[in-house]
């Protein structure tokens, strides 16, 4: 069976998320990523197979090793699921229930990031001016 832990996370992803809805724009462009080169290389039968028994091991386990090659083959599929991997998973994971918080940019004062605040009385001190312009 296959054992490496990036791809096996992708295919299991793949397999039990394809058709996620709440899921945003990096999952479904990593789901259009390997559909599309895995029908280039002609191993797209593998993910309807996994897609169709998610929790059968060895199907997603032959997902994983057909984007392996695939990834062994062509290095710009490689990197391109490589960088979208990360905001996929924070999006399947926030899909799921779970929470993303995220701040850019600076920010002059207090950050407060929570999921469910049961009680909104949040007295902060006001934070430092913001630095001058000129």
């Amino acid at each position: 069976m296959f054992e490496d832990p990036y791809t096996l996370a992708v295919a299991t992803a793949l397999a039990a998320n394809a058709a996620t809805a709440t899921a945003g724009t990096a999952w479904r462009s990593v789901v259009r990523l390997v559909r599309k080169r895995l029908d280039a290389t002609g191993d797209s039968g593998v993910l309807e197979t996994a897609q169709a028994d998610p929790e059968n091991e060895e199907a997603v386990s032959q997902l994983a090793e057909a984007i392996t090659r695939a990834a062994e083959d062509d290095s710009t599929f490689a990197e391109e699921l490589q960088r979208l991997w990360p905001a996929a998973q924070q999006e399947l994971d926030v899909s799921e229930g779970a929470t993303l918080n995220s701040v850019s940019g600076t920010v002059h004062g207090p950050v407060v990031q929570a999921r469910t605040v049961h009680n909104p009385d949040m007295r902060t001190r006001p934070g430092p001016p913001p630095p001058s312009s000129g």
